[in-house]
């Protein structure tokens, strides 16, 4: 190894660089030694850093697809939307009320929304990871309330889906994929 000048361009493993200080090695062997750590702590901060994008990515399992709930009454479409996931309400077993029009969210608190049909409405919104499950929030059309939620995934045909009031009184309905 030789000494290097200040204001020198140097080059290490791809990297240039010019030195503001004169560098003297302290010995050949110290140097390769010394840049083989340097070489492995880089290796090693960017297996590390892969590993932890890798292990992130399957952290929770995105439940996307198609569910129904109890006893066939409705059908939920599950889908990822950015970093979240949203759900919609897109078939019911009885779509239609006595009248034979189709059922409405005449329970929405909002006024405005109480004519729209309920095929079609947000159910789920803003479920974001959270450990092993999903959480965020839960529409239910049945009482036009909206409640803190979390979505469990319980085996590749099952989830749990939970609505919570004050977090702590909850009811948990089990859903099971149809596609």
């Amino acid at each position: 190894m030789q000494a290097i000048d200040a204001g020198k361009r140097v080059t290490i493993f791809g990297t240039t660089a010019f030195l503001s200080q004169p560098w003297r090695p302290h010995g050949g062997e110290f140097a390769a030694v010394h840049f083989e750590r340097i070489r492995f702590m880089i290796r090693a901060l960017l297996a590390a850093g892969l590993l932890a994008v890798v292990s992130s990515a399957y952290a929770e399992p995105v439940p996307a697809g198609l569910w129904s709930t109890p006893k066939d009454k409705a059908q939920v479409r599950i889908t990822a939307c950015g970093d979240s996931l949203c759900a919609t309400l897109v078939g019911l077993k009885k779509p239609n009320d006595r009248e034979g029009r189709p059922k409405r969210d005449v329970r929405n608190p909002n006024l405005a929304l109480r004519s729209r049909p309920v095929v079609g409405v947000s159910l789920v919104s803003d479920m974001r990871p959270d450990g092993d499950a999903w959480s965020g929030t839960v529409y239910n059309p049945d009482d036009g309330r909206t409640y803190s939620g979390r979505i469990v995934v319980d085996g590749a045909d099952r989830l749990q889906l939970q609505g919570c009031v004050a977090g702590v009184l909850c009811k948990t309905q089990v859903l099971r994929r149809l596609r």
